[in-house]
């Protein structure tokens, strides 16, 4: 079943099982080094998870030292990165183990978060008390200032008064006294702060022990009394939120260590997984890279095998014959023994080499004999073609001459076909011209009809304007007379007035207005009277020229219809001509129609003799190169007796 495989396919599957090897071996350590990688990731952010829980524990630092509520902001701010992170790394972690873990540490956050928010109320409520402690601490003071103050101002005037001296030592007693309260007031709020830094027990005694002076002193002093009970309520109050936050502060501690704790056993077990990912990948690594190398020596060894039985002998007398063969000695001895693979194969082919040689020497003499024959052969065609060649060559040159003798007379008789198809086109343009001609004569006939017709009503009319100007110029003289006789009326009414006196003097102006009007009524009499006589003269003027006009429009009609007459005469004419050309043209066209016919039978003469020519030429082409062949054929024959001469048959 080997030996029907080729040595290519058996090298490729040897190979391909050990790359295969490699490959697995390559995946095997990448895939380990993937989840090693995946490890440290997860280890790097597991560590970072301290490193978020001490930044959030710092800030938590700062704010109680500082007090800022911007540090509050940030331990918030830290404390939802923290979970943010655990979320995160539970959302790529697929070990039972580490999301146990994870969900401790996401519990922790939790309870550190709640914590630091019940320790921002407590530290509000501190804030409050404080405040409360230091009004009741500022109230004792000015009350015991007040009582001191008024003291010093009854001392004073028992001074002034001359008081006893026993009054004046009570005052000063009482106000030592008071004095002392507000000594031990400023030592009660010291020793406060000593308790809220230190945290010491033994300031909460001292402040209360304090606070008992300061109530015994100012036993009288109701204002000191309350404000001392005020302070020591807030500051029993104080403590006990101080205690509640110191508790707090403890489970904050406890929850940071405990995910500390948990990170640190968390980043042991993951180191242990990385380890032992490690040693699995070099296990794996080593062991498939023993198979690969145990493989491959495996497949060297069967190919060696292979090739060995495949060749059939050894590789050196392999080459030996293959050298002889190469050189032209195929009388190689071969070894009898040796009956398999490439060296029995090389035996076959030598035998078949003689042979075959031994054929093709035969054939080259008998090919030899073949081409002589031949090339006499193609000799006597050579001769035969050309003759009928030359023959071919006469009648289609004689043939050529008469196409192209057609061919002229054929353009001759087109170009004269062209002639007088334009002749009978400008004809009939010249035609269509004419009637166009005599239709806008016959129009400008018309037109003048029109214009002499319109000419003598526009005379009428002028006619009937100078009569009127002629009744309105009687009418003006009437107008004229009338005025005359009203100013004799107007110059007779101004005597008249003269001759009455006083009396008359309102007749006078009536006279005298309407003389004036009447005076003014023969002027404008008189400029209408001149307008009217350059009317009458241009409406005379006006008519003699339309009359000149219509004379002329007259000659115009005239010389119109004869011109008419004469334009219609010519067309007939012209029309005629056209007739006659176009029957010319036709008669043309056959006699071309006829000389094309016979220059396409010419041409097809000459082109059936250039065939004729064509084909004798390539059985000119064809003779010569069977004589060629021939030739080359003998050549070949010579030099396969060369070739069949360099080998060594016998």
């Amino acid at each position: 079943m080997s030996a029907r495989i080729k040595l290519g396919t058996k090298i490729s599957i040897g190979f391909g099982v050990i790359l295969v090897l490699l490959l697995v071996a390559a995946a095997a350590g990448f895939n380990g080094l993937s989840r090693v990688v995946r490890q440290m990731t997860d280890a790097i952010e597991t560590g970072n998870l301290t490193m978020t829980m001490y930044e959030a524990r710092q800030q938590e630092k700062n704010f109680m030292l500082r007090g800022d509520e911007s540090y509050v902001k940030a331990v918030i701010a830290q404390s939802d990165l923290l979970k943010e992170e655990i979320n995160a790394i539970k959302a790529r972690s697929t070990d039972p183990e580490s999301l146990r873990q994870l969900d401790d540490m996401v519990n922790m956050a939790d309870k550190y978060r709640q914590a630091f928010d019940r320790y921002i109320f407590l530290e509000n409520s501190i804030k409050e008390a404080d405040a409360t402690m230091v009004t009741s601490a500022r109230q004792m003071e000015a009350a015991a200032n007040a009582i001191l103050q008024a003291d010093r101002d009854e001392c004073e005037r028992l001074m002034a008064r001359n008081a006893e001296l026993s009054q004046i030592d009570a005052l000063m007693k009482r106000a030592e006294n008071t004095e002392a309260i507000i000594r031990q007031v400023l030592q009660c709020r010291r020793q406060e702060k000593n308790f809220l830094i230190r945290k010491n027990e033994s300031y909460f005694i001292q402040v209360n022990s304090i606070l008992d002076e300061i109530v015994t002193k100012g036993k009288s002093v109701r204002p000191i009394i309350e404000a001392a009970d005020t302070y020591r309520q807030a500051f029993s109050e104080l403590k006990a939120l101080k205690d509640s936050q110191n508790e707090i502060n403890d489970t904050m501690v406890a929850c940071a260590r405990n995910v500390q704790n948990t990170v640190k056993i968390s980043l042991e077990g993951q180191q242990q997984k990385t380890d032992l990912q490690i040693i699995q990948a070099k296990r794996l690594i080593i062991g498939v890279a023993l198979l690969a190398i145990a493989m491959g020596i495996g497949t060297a060894f069967f190919i060696r095998r292979s090739v060995a039985s495949q060749l059939g002998g050894d590789p050196a007398d392999i080459v030996d014959i293959t050298n002889n063969i190469a050189k032209g000695n195929l009388a190689v001895k071969f070894d009898p023994k040796k009956n398999t693979g490439v060296y029995n194969n090389m035996r076959y082919m030598a035998e078949n080499l003689i042979h075959m040689f031994k054929d093709i020497a035969d054939g080259v003499q008998t090919l030899t004999a073949s081409s002589t024959q031949l090339a006499a052969i193609s000799e006597q065609i050579t001769a035969n073609s050309q003759q009928t060649a030359e023959r071919s060559n006469n009648v289609s040159a004689s043939a050529e001459e008469m196409a192209t003798n057609m061919n002229s007379i054929a353009a001759a008789t087109e170009q004269t076909t062209v002639n007088i198809q334009m002749i009978v086109a400008a004809a009939e343009q010249m035609s269509s011209t004419i009637n166009e001609i005599a239709a806008n004569t016959a129009k400008g006939s018309q037109t003048t009809a029109k214009a002499v017709e319109t000419a003598k009503q526009v005379s009428s009319k002028v006619d009937e304007l100078g009569r009127a100007a002629s009744e309105i110029s009687k009418v003006t003289e009437t107008i004229a007379d009338i005025s005359e006789q009203t100013n004799l009326l107007a110059l007779n009414a101004t005597i008249e007035a003269a001759r009455a006196g006083e009396a008359g003097k309102g007749f006078a102006v009536v006279a005298g207005e309407i003389k004036a009007l009447a005076q003014q009524t023969a002027e404008a009499t008189r400029e209408i009277s001149e307008k009217i006589s350059g009317v009458q003269i241009t409406t005379n003027e006006s008519v003699a020229a339309i009359e000149s006009i219509v004379g002329i429009i007259n000659e115009i009609n005239e010389i119109v219809t004869t011109v008419a007459s004469a334009i219609e005469e010519q067309a007939a004419t012209t029309q005629e001509i056209a007739n006659n050309v176009t029957q010319a043209s036709q008669g043309i066209q056959e006699v071309n129609e006829n000389v094309s016919q016979t220059s396409v039978v010419a041409a097809e003469v000459t082109r059936d003799i250039a065939a004729v020519s064509n084909a004798t030429d390539e059985m000119n082409n064809g003779s010569r190169q069977i004589f060629t062949s021939a030739g080359e054929l003998s050549r070949l024959a010579e030099n396969l007796n060369t070739m069949v001469g360099r080998f060594q048959l016998t």
